[in-house]
């Protein structure tokens, strides 16, 4: 933005030769001067107001995308202006482009990215408590699900058993996990992950992470046999039985099997 110096002599124009007065600098610090168009300018609407504004989106003419000249009428023009909603818009935007200039604010994006960054480790760190509840259980060899194991997980005992993994995440927060005990009680009913079906998927992902394991180390064997079984369970339902042995040789050489 062009300022005029002190010494600056300002055109005049008309009979009366009326011309721009440089107090209105003081008065409005919006206002810009422009020496080729001989004309003020709104150094905010320029740009950011865009094609139009006010009522039906009119399209702007002076101090936006015209120079004012006529200045007999500049400080009602100038005082209109003040009080128009696209120009106080107009300022907050510049004085956020400035902040972020400075680099006292980050820009919009990025505030949106880190928002959603918080959230996603936020999310992780809810659903690590819950992890690790299912693994236990699956280490102990103990059964999930109870008679009733959905909606919300009350912190408080319920009447009707719900489920070990429902009871141990209950005594969890209640023994001074914090911010487990935070999550299950202002967690939407959407939002708890402790539904069957979310348990189902990290009993599902455990499984997949452990067979990955167990392929990988019996492909780093320099040897190992593959066994087949299979046999009717009490429904009479055929259930297949696959036996890995190989050797693991990370530690001194031992036999390992794996039953599936």
């Amino acid at each position: 933005i062009w300022v005029p110096d002190d010494c600056y002599i300002f055109p005049g124009s008309g009979k009366r030769n009326l011309k721009f007065q440089r107090c209105w600098f003081k008065r409005w610090n919006w206002l810009a001067y422009s020496e080729k168009d001989d004309g003020a300018y709104c150094k905010y609407c320029v740009l950011f107001a865009g094609e139009g504004g006010g009522v039906g989106k009119q399209t702007f003419g002076n101090l936006v995308k015209k120079p004012f000249k006529n200045w007999k009428d500049g400080i009602e023009v100038f005082n209109n202006n003040t009080n128009c909603e696209y120009h106080k818009t107009c300022i907050l935007k510049g004085t956020c482009a400035k902040q972020i200039l400075k680099k006292k604010v980050e820009p919009i994006d990025i505030q949106i990215d880190s928002g959603i960054k918080r959230k996603i480790i936020e999310n992780r760190k809810n659903l690590i408590p819950i992890i690790e509840t299912i693994i236990f259980c699956g280490r102990q060899n103990l059964s999930l699900r109870g008679h009733r194991d959905s909606g919300p997980l009350n912190l408080t005992e319920p009447n009707e058993n719900d489920g070990n993994f429902r009871s141990l995440l209950r005594f969890r927060a209640n023994s001074g996990d914090v911010s487990l005990k935070t999550h299950l009680e202002t967690c939407s009913k959407n939002a708890s992950y402790t539904s069957p079906m979310i348990a189902n998927e990290i009993i599902s992902t455990c499984g997949d992470i452990i067979l990955k394991k167990i392929v990988n180390k019996i492909n780093e064997a320099k040897c190992f046999s593959i066994l087949a079984d299979e046999t009717s369970d009490i429904s009479g339902i055929e259930q297949f039985s696959l036996c890995a042995r190989y050797f693991y040789t990370a530690q001194p050489i031992c036999a390992r099997t794996h039953l599936s």
